[in-house]
């Protein structure tokens, strides 16, 4: 290999390890959003006592967030969006324990 190989391979390696960073980043932010969706999904049920069926969307959201968090390999993300995902339920269950405990 001559140098003019050498360098072009270098700067390829570079160009590549960035663009494998950008996408991760991308990653990153998407699982995160997914998360924050989730979240605000559940705003007007437990705040504002409106039965609003968008909560719904927490299962579609949090599902898309668990399998891009999947491709982050961020245990954070990956817990986080699997608790979205299931949040409907959590709530449900704690939602019962409160009455019967009334």
């Amino acid at each position: 290999m001559d140098s003019e190989e050498k360098i072009f391979l270098f700067a390829f390696l570079i160009h590549w390890r960035e663009e494998q960073n950008d996408l991760k980043l991308l990653y990153n932010t998407a699982a995160l959003f997914c998360i924050l969706i989730s979240i605000m999904l559940w705003i007007p049920n437990l705040f504002f006592d409106q039965g609003n069926p968008t909560v719904m969307f927490t299962f579609l959201i949090g599902g898309v967030g668990f399998f891009i968090s999947l491709k982050t390999k961020k245990n954070y993300l990956l817990i986080g969006n699997l608790l979205a995902c299931f949040s409907f339920y959590l709530f449900m269950f704690v939602g019962y324990i409160v009455e019967a405990i009334r």
